[in-house]
C-alpha cells in the first residue's frame, strides 16, 4: 500500500499501528498524536476530524498524485523505524533502565 490511515487513541496516545505502518514502507495518513510529531515530523499526510469529507478526499488525492513525495516520506520513516525502533533498541533501553535500579 502507498498510504494507510491511522488515528491516535482517545487520549492522544501514540499507538503501535503508526510504527507498523511505517515499518511496511507505507505513509501514515491521519492525525498524529502529539508524542509522535517529533518522530514523524512532516513525514506523514495529515488529516483530522475537523476537515470535511471533501477536504480529506482532496488531501488524499493530492498525495496519491505525488508518488515521489510518498516514496520519499515512506523511505525516511521506514529507515528510521528499522534502525531506531526495533527489538534490539528496545532491549538496550530496558537494559539501561535496569542498570539504574
Amino acid at each position: 500500500s502507498w498510504l494507510a490511515i491511522a488515528t491516535p487513541s482517545e487520549y492522544d496516545y501514540l499507538v503501535a499501528k503508526y510504527f507498523e505502518i511505517s515499518a511496511c514502507n507505507t505513509v501514515v495518513v491521519g492525525n498524529m498524536a502529539n508524542s509522535g510529531r517529533h518522530i514523524w515530523n512532516d513525514n506523514f499526510i495529515e488529516i483530522n476530524e475537523k476537515m470535511s469529507d471533501i477536504e480529506i478526499i482532496e488531501t488524499i488525492k493530492k498525495a496519491l498524485n505525488d508518488k515521489k513525495m510518498i516514496k520519499d516520506k515512506a523511505k525516511i520513516m521506514y529507515e528510521l523505524i528499522q534502525t531506531e525502533y526495533n527489538m534490539i533498541k528496545y532491549a538496550e533501553k530496558i537494559k539501561k533502565i535496569l542498570n539504574k535500579i
